[in-house]
């Protein structure tokens, strides 16, 4: 659980970072730290988003699993609204690109209701195609 502050998106990543040595994956890093990052800060701003006036927003989960040839990783946040859609936000736009950088890194991607509310918003990296650990 990681509290709606600013910095955890930065306390995701260490943690993933660590998990990454500790499972023989420090070949992912990269990726990881960008798809958490924004994974992350976009549960953060949607937990804040949803926090009725005068209440404290409440923590977001990350999970990280490695199963089926996969890294998964996977954020809850309390907003049940869809992520944004297809569209590309405009060159002017201050945000909005976190999920392309999301798709591109991933090999697959998506979000699913939670069953008590909210929802998750997931990635999976291949372990199938990585270089082996130098």
């Amino acid at each position: 659980m990681l509290g709606p502050l600013d910095t955890a998106p930065g306390d995701a990543r260490a943690t993933l970072r660590l998990a990454l040595k500790v499972w023989g994956l420090p070949q992912l890093t990269e990726d990881v730290d960008t798809i958490t990052s924004e994974l992350v800060t976009n549960a953060v701003i949607a937990s804040r988003d949803k926090a009725p006036e005068g209440a404290e927003p409440v923590a977001v989960t990350l999970r990280a699993t490695v199963e089926s040839g996969e890294l998964r990783i996977r954020v809850w946040d309390p907003d049940p609204t869809p992520p944004p859609g297809e569209a590309l936000p405009g060159d002017d736009a201050e945000s909005g690109r976190g999920l392309f950088i999301v798709n591109a890194l991933s090999s697959r991607w998506g979000w699913y209701p939670a069953p008590n509310g909210g929802k998750f918003v997931w990635s999976a990296l291949s372990l199938d195609t990585l270089p082996p650990d130098d």
